[in-house]
């Protein structure tokens, strides 16, 4: 079987829930972003058997788990089909996750201006140049108030070549 190329989103919930098996996690983010094709998912017990190479049966329990501590709800429903009677799940989000998850369906450019990060970035350097500046600044004042004399004396060093080893 081909494994599926999307990835899995995990509410902090659901995923520092101790109650829950690490299986069981990751079987509701499989379920998640199958639901949020169509609303819900119909995926039949063996399909996630053989995703994730263990037994329906084992399928069957992680699902009643999260059904248990609120995480899932399921929904059976009988159609007929081809003239015989079949039998659908779907399973859905319950409204406690539901909630913590809309924020993740809400493309991020909604709410960032474009490029921001260069943005960023030069406000961040204009910050750390203003900080440098006023560090300069306090420094040199510093520096001033208590360097008067070896001031005054290094042009004359200067003048008498005495900084070069000659007089």
């Amino acid at each position: 079987m081909e494994k599926p190329s999307y990835y899995i989103i995990l509410p902090a919930e659901v995923r520092y829930d101790k109650r829950l098996k690490f299986s069981e996690k990751i079987l509701y983010g499989e379920i998640a972003t199958l639901i949020h094709h169509k609303g819900f998912c119909y995926a039949s017990n063996s399909f996630f058997a053989s995703l994730y190479e263990t037994h329906e049966n084992t399928i069957s329990l992680w699902i009643a788990s999260l059904v248990k501590y609120g995480y899932l709800k399921t929904n059976y429903r009988v159609y007929e089909s081809q003239g015989k009677k079949r039998q659908e799940r779907r399973i859905y989000l319950t409204e406690k996750v539901r909630d913590t998850q809309q924020n993740h369906l809400i493309p991020l450019n909604v709410n960032c201006e474009k490029n921001n990060t260069s943005r960023l970035l030069q406000d961040d350097y204009i910050l750390h140049t203003n900080l440098l500046e006023q560090d300069k600044s306090d420094n040199l004042d510093e520096i001033l108030k208590n360097n008067l004399d070896t001031q005054e004396e290094i042009p004359e060093l200067f003048n008498t070549k005495e900084i070069f080893g000659k007089k």
